[in-house]
């Protein structure tokens, strides 16, 4: 039976179709997708099983900032980046540590993602902010580190062009705001 379903999918997405009273064919790009992405070329269909390309990095530690304004990109896009080939969706992920020189201080951080040259740690922000602020409360030393973890889908990137994935990062109230043990993720789907 499964052999059947399959040569019977071949078949219908390998020509256009003949009806009768008046309809004489079906174009491609209508005949529903089975697996992949259904196209048209020419007047005939064409399956692509193509899959999305996927990130899974720990970039180095970068160095903390002061910034108590807006926060600064910390350089993480070097490292963190992935080219879309496909869909051009990006399901998008980071998690690891927060803290802050000062005790009675907090630090917060946001995702953002370009695309050219992506920034060195310490610039002023960049790209497009992505997803909610995660922050840190203050804790009760300024050696403790908090954890944090933010996700968000983004659309619309172009095919065949890379993406940089970066954090902002600023100082709550004063202090030095740093982030550790970065992990970032990201898949095309």
């Amino acid at each position: 039976m499964k052999q059947f379903l399959v040569g019977l999918a071949a078949l219908l997405l390998s020509c256009d179709f003949a009806f009768g009273q008046g309809v004489t064919s079906v174009p491609c790009n209508q005949l529903p997708a089975l697996t992949g992405t259904t196209t048209s070329t020419a007047g005939s269909c064409a399956t692509s099983t193509a899959t999305g390309t996927n990130l899974s990095t720990n970039p180095a530690d970068p160095t903390g900032t002061t910034n108590t304004a807006t926060g600064v990109m910390m350089g993480l896009g070097t490292t963190c980046k992935i080219t879309p080939v496909v869909t051009g969706r990006l399901l998008v992920t980071w998690t690891g540590l927060l803290k802050n020189s000062v005790a009675a201080d907090g630090t917060n951080a946001q995702a953002r993602d370009g695309t050219g040259t992506a920034p060195v740690n310490g610039a002023a922000n960049t790209g497009t902010a992505r997803g909610n602020i995660v922050g840190s409360n203050p804790v009760n030393s300024a050696t403790g580190w908090q954890s944090f973890a933010t996700t968000y889908i983004g659309t619309g990137y172009a095919l065949s062009t890379q993406v940089w994935l970066d954090l902002t990062v600023q100082a709550a109230t004063g202090g030095t705001a740093s982030i550790s043990n970065v992990y970032c993720a990201a898949m095309e789907f």
